[in-house]
Protein backbone atom coordinates (compact mmCIF):
# COMPACT_ATOMS: atom_id res chain seq x y z
CA UNK A 1 0.00 0.00 0.00
CA UNK A 2 2.88 2.33 0.81
CA UNK A 3 4.37 1.78 -2.64
CA UNK A 4 1.09 2.65 -4.33
CA UNK A 5 0.81 5.93 -2.39
CA UNK A 6 4.44 6.74 -3.14
CA UNK A 7 3.86 6.07 -6.85
CA UNK A 8 0.79 8.36 -6.86
CA UNK A 9 2.80 11.14 -5.20
CA UNK A 10 5.58 10.77 -7.80
CA UNK A 11 3.09 10.90 -10.68
CA UNK A 12 1.40 14.02 -9.31
CA UNK A 13 4.77 15.64 -8.66
CA UNK A 14 6.04 14.96 -12.18
CA UNK A 15 2.78 16.28 -13.63
CA UNK A 16 3.10 19.53 -11.66
CA UNK A 17 6.76 19.96 -12.64
CA UNK A 18 5.91 19.24 -16.29
CA UNK A 19 3.14 21.84 -16.19
CA UNK A 20 5.48 24.48 -14.82
CA UNK A 21 8.10 23.66 -17.44
CA UNK A 22 5.54 23.94 -20.25
CA UNK A 23 4.42 27.34 -18.96
CA UNK A 24 8.03 28.49 -18.54
CA UNK A 25 8.83 27.73 -22.19
CA UNK A 26 5.51 29.26 -23.40
CA UNK A 27 3.80 26.01 -24.35
CA UNK A 28 0.40 24.70 -23.38
CA UNK A 29 -1.66 21.55 -23.72
CA UNK A 30 -4.15 21.73 -26.58
CA UNK A 31 -7.30 20.56 -24.81
CA UNK A 32 -9.42 21.15 -27.95
CA UNK A 33 -7.33 18.57 -29.81
CA UNK A 34 -7.81 16.16 -26.91
CA UNK A 35 -11.60 16.55 -27.06
CA UNK A 36 -11.73 16.20 -30.85
CA UNK A 37 -9.45 13.19 -30.93
CA UNK A 38 -11.36 11.57 -28.06
CA UNK A 39 -14.57 11.53 -30.09
CA UNK A 40 -12.66 10.39 -33.19
CA UNK A 41 -10.93 7.58 -31.27
CA UNK A 42 -14.24 6.40 -29.80
CA UNK A 43 -15.63 6.26 -33.32
CA UNK A 44 -12.64 4.23 -34.49
CA UNK A 45 -12.99 1.89 -31.50
CA UNK A 46 -16.68 1.30 -32.22
CA UNK A 47 -15.95 0.54 -35.89
CA UNK A 48 -13.13 -1.78 -34.83
CA UNK A 49 -15.45 -3.57 -32.43
CA UNK A 50 -17.99 -4.10 -35.21
CA UNK A 51 -15.26 -5.40 -37.51
CA UNK A 52 -14.04 -7.85 -34.87
CA UNK A 53 -17.57 -9.09 -34.27
CA UNK A 54 -18.16 -9.54 -37.99
CA UNK A 55 -14.82 -10.98 -39.17
CA UNK A 56 -13.27 -12.38 -36.03
CA UNK A 57 -10.14 -11.30 -34.19
CA UNK A 58 -7.69 -12.90 -36.64
CA UNK A 59 -8.95 -11.09 -39.75
CA UNK A 60 -9.77 -7.70 -38.24
CA UNK A 61 -7.66 -4.74 -39.30
CA UNK A 62 -8.08 -1.83 -36.90
CA UNK A 63 -6.12 1.43 -36.93
CA UNK A 64 -4.31 1.74 -33.64
CA UNK A 65 -2.90 5.26 -33.79
CA UNK A 66 -5.81 7.71 -33.73
CA UNK A 67 -4.00 10.19 -31.45
CA UNK A 68 -0.88 12.17 -32.40
CA UNK A 69 1.17 13.18 -29.39
CA UNK A 70 3.03 15.88 -31.34
CA UNK A 71 -0.22 17.84 -31.70
CA UNK A 72 -0.94 17.64 -27.98
CA UNK A 73 1.44 20.47 -27.01
CA UNK A 74 1.28 23.79 -28.83
CA UNK A 75 2.97 27.17 -28.55
CA UNK A 76 1.03 29.89 -26.71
Amino acid sequence: MFHLIRLAIWIVGLTVIGSFLLNFFDYQIDWDYVKKSQSRCFGVAIECQKTIQKEGAENAKCPVACFEFMKLIKKK
